[in-house]
C-alpha cells in the first residue's frame, strides 16, 4: 500500500525531468544555430581572403 504513495511522486519527477530535458533539447538546438551561423561567416570571410590574393 506504502508504494502507491509514491506513484504520484514519481510522476511529478518524471515529468519534471521531462521538461528540464525539452529545455536542454532547446537550448542545444539554439547552440547549434548559433555555431552554424559563425561557421558559415568564417567560411565566407575565408573566401573573401582566398580571393583577395588571386
Amino acid at each position: 500500500m506504502e508504494r502507491l504513495s509514491v506513484i504520484p511522486q514519481e510522476k511529478e519527477a518524471s515529468a519534471r525531468k521531462r521538461g528540464e530535458l525539452e529545455s536542454g533539447r532547446k537550448i542545444l538546438e539554439e547552440k547549434q544555430r548559433e555555431n552554424q551561423k559563425i561557421t558559415e561567416k568564417l567560411q565566407d570571410k575565408e573566401r573573401n581572403l582566398a580571393e583577395k590574393s588571386i
